[in-house]
């Protein structure tokens, strides 16, 4: 099989922004203070990290991670953010050779239906960034099923793999609840499982909650052309998100030192 994620980062505009990602990457896994603290500080980044991508999806961004959410219908979206981000980190490793396997566990944190833990077998999916019709049901399985050979078999950089996977998850909406938080999950999981970042402190979610929706919106809809220009536009965005997700973490770690 063709490896078209390696193909892809052969193109200039696409190598220099995933290389770029990479370093800003490497230079915070080797910040002094953060590695001091790095076992204490995953589980905040974690919490921020579900809170962000709950608000994602409508629920509010807390001010304080570590408080729990509020009982109310927004709430049950901060829980299940907060819920999928730490299952996500337990399933790295997993996800890297059984990736359908880790989405099927994953969207039974959310749906607590008969359809738990199984992609959609019709045509209508949530949509909470408003994104348009969901792709038909037997187109979705059938890209759902290459994008989870691609993942377990690219020798594409982790930064290009990681946007690529969640914008295809994203638009193929293969669930029909919390498709785009496993969508934002699937990023956790190959930075980590890939060993760019395996406690995933660079808080891609909140990197993205940051950007904003109409910027994610955007970069989403790019990326649903198909062309390699789209395809640019979304990584340009994803590699702002990791940047703006590292920016988060050392305002954090700054605010806790204080």
């Amino acid at each position: 099989m063709t490896d078209y994620l390696q193909e892809l980062a052969q193109v200039p505009a696409i190598a220099e922004m995933c290389g770029a990602a990479l370093k800003t990457i490497d230079e915070v896994q080797w910040n002094r203070e953060l590695r001091k603290q790095a076992d204490s500080f995953t589980t905040y980044i974690r919490r921020m990290s579900g809170y962000a991508t709950a608000a994602l999806d409508g629920a509010v961004m807390a001010d304080d991670p570590m408080r729990e959410p509020d009982s109310s219908a927004m709430g049950d979206v901060a829980n299940q953010g907060l819920g999928i981000t730490a299952a996500a980190d337990l399933e790295a490793t997993t996800f890297m050779h059984s990736p359908m396997q880790v989405w099927a566990r994953l969207h039974s944190i959310i749906d607590q239906s008969q359809e738990r833990g199984r992609p959609r077998t019709g045509d209508i999916a949530q949509d909470p960034l408003h994104l348009g019709a969901a792709v038909p049901a037997e187109i979705m399985h059938e890209r759902l099923t290459q994008l989870a050979t691609i993942i377990t078999t690219t020798q594409a950089p982790a930064v290009l793999v990681s946007a690529i996977a969640h914008a295809e998850i994203a638009t193929l909406r293969p669930f029909t609840q919390g498709s785009y938080l496993i969508a934002r999950s699937s990023v956790r999981m190959i930075l980590a499982g890939k060993h760019v970042d395996e406690k995933v402190l660079c808080s891609p979610e909140f990197g993205m909650y940051s950007l904003g929706r109409s910027a994610y919106v955007n970069a989403l809809r790019a990326y649903s052309t198909g062309t390699v220009e789209g395809i640019c536009e979304l990584i340009k965005w994803h590699v702002s998100a990791l940047d703006a997700g590292i920016a988060g973490t050392l305002v954090a770690l700054e605010g806790r030192q204080g």
